[in-house]
């Protein structure tokens, strides 16, 4: 194989590397931006809840974090985090995502309020 062709082979392979994440990449955090939420209580003893989910990615630099979730009585947080490298250029596309999250502990009869990012859904089980 030719000098030439062998340099340009090689540097053809090592394009993908380039786009590899660098270990010292800067980074932040972040929430998922989310356009719905769809409570789903199942027909259970006990009874469960699950939340469908439905957001989206703001470009290709965004990706999801950990999705976190607390109570204060008959109110649930849902905390859907992102990650975003902020020192390189990103590719301008919105990403949907949907994710379902089942919702923790016992849920005797009652109404509730969910919050996922800051979207709020009441619920009742009877």
């Amino acid at each position: 194989m030719k000098p030439a062709l062998r340099r340009a082979v090689f540097a053809l392979l090592a394009l993908p590397l380039l786009a590899c994440e660098s270990p010292t990449a800067a980074r932040e955090a972040d929430r998922l931006t989310v356009e719905s939420v769809e409570v789903r209580i199942m027909e259970s003893l006990p009874v469960q809840v699950s939340a469908s989910v439905r957001g989206y990615l703001r470009d290709g630099c965004e990706t999801l974090g950990a999705t976190t979730q607390s109570r204060s009585g008959s109110t649930i947080t849902v905390a859907i985090a992102t990650d975003r490298e902020t020192d390189r250029s990103c590719i301008q596309v919105i990403s949907p995502v949907q994710q379902d999250v089942r919702l923790e502990g016992d849920f005797s009869a009652g109404t509730y309020l969910l919050r996922v990012n800051g979207l709020e859904r009441t619920f009742r089980v009877d």
